[in-house]
């Protein structure tokens, strides 16, 4: 009699665990399809081979890290966290000059200022193509005030033959 006891006692255990994993399955699942899922994407704001024209202090290239729940939601809110911006900055002779920003910010304010800048300046003699960061540029024409380019794609573009 007292086998009997144990195992129904063992048995109504069972049950009420099984219970409990039931209802903190089903809250899990309650919460994780409440919860709502989003991603962060990297949004370009260019074109590859597609011919630009800027003037100085204007962006050449300007990139974005927002998040969204698909990136449709991503490029057309302003739950942006990051920015990047390449600027033309003019031309002193056979140089150009470029400037390089970064924000940080919250929902697409930027309101505290350039977190990161830096410039540098490229020698048309030696290349029509410059880079900067993984960001690669064909310079059509450059003046003191415009410049033409067009971004090409870094995949492509080999300065150098691989071997």
């Amino acid at each position: 009699m007292m086998e009997s006891n144990k195992s129904s006692l063992v048995a109504q255990s069972f049950k009420k665990q099984r219970g409990t994993m039931k209802r903190k399955i089903i809250v899990l699942g309650l919460l994780l399809l409440s919860c709502s899922c989003t991603t962060t994407y990297r949004i370009e704001r260019y074109d590859l081979k597609k011919k630009y024209v800027t003037g100085v202090g204007s962006p050449m290239v300007v990139r974005e890290k927002c998040w969204g729940d698909s990136y449709h939601q991503a490029t057309t809110s302003k739950n942006c966290i990051f920015r990047q911006e390449i600027l033309y900055s003019g031309r002193e002779g056979h140089l150009i000059r470029i400037t390089y920003r970064e924000y940080v910010g919250q929902n697409g304010n930027y309101s505290s200022g350039v977190s990161f800048l830096q410039d540098v300046r490229y020698d048309l003699r030696q290349s029509d193509i410059i880079s900067f960061k993984d960001i690669y540029f064909k310079v059509i024409e450059a003046s003191k005030t415009s410049i033409e380019f067009m971004v090409i794609d870094p995949l492509t573009y080999r300065p150098y033959p691989l071997y």
